[in-house]
């Protein structure tokens, strides 16, 4: 896949990069896997009920829908949420058993929004990087969302923060203002 590609392109450039994602936990098959990837890729592997509630559960049916400009129409599913932010943690983890002072952690997507504060509690001078490649939805509309300021704070444990458009990054902003309070110039 893409990501395998890039790790690869990366390391014969002589930069050393580490992958760390999740996979379905497929018991016995799990190591396997993990010799088959080799050194730079580290999985992690989800207990089943946890992948679903935190993926098919939060971040499909609540993240996914409010950051594509949809309002969700369920009850907050405590569930759910106590799954992504286990998840996250998890993810937190296992990049603490491998991070060095001086490594550059970027992390990807909605999957993780609570990660790079995780991980700045964990490392303060860490530079953590933060891509979204959703849109990111007017603070009107992400409101609704019943863990908003857990989530925002979660990204803001990152240095760098990117979004796809720059009408995404000034949602983020406003959003910033009206539900933290955060005035910028």
């Amino acid at each position: 896949g893409v990501v395998v590609s890039a790790v690869r392109s990366m390391r014969k450039k002589g930069i050393n990069c580490t992958w760390v994602g999740s996979w379905y936990d497929k018991g016995a098959e799990n190591k396997k896997l993990e010799e088959s990837l080799g050194p730079n890729y580290v999985p992690i592997f989800l207990p089943a009920q946890l992948e679903e509630n935190y993926y098919a559960g939060f971040c499909k049916q609540v993240l996914w829908p409010l950051l594509h400009y949809q309002m969700i129409q369920s009850s907050f599913n405590v569930k759910w949420w106590n799954a992504y932010v286990l998840a996250n943690e998890i993810f937190a983890d296992t990049i603490a058993n491998i991070y060095k002072k001086g490594d550059l952690i970027f992390v990807q997507d909605y999957h993780l929004m609570l990660l790079p504060k995780l991980l700045r509690e964990r490392f303060p001078d860490a530079k953590i990087g933060f891509f979204l490649h959703t849109p990111f939805p007017t603070s009107e509309l992400y409101r609704t969302l019943a863990p908003r300021t857990d989530i925002l704070k979660g990204l803001l444990g990152a240095n760098l923060l990117g979004f796809q458009t720059w009408d995404y990054s000034r949602h983020f902003f406003s959003t910033l203002t009206r539900i933290l309070g955060v005035e910028f110039n």
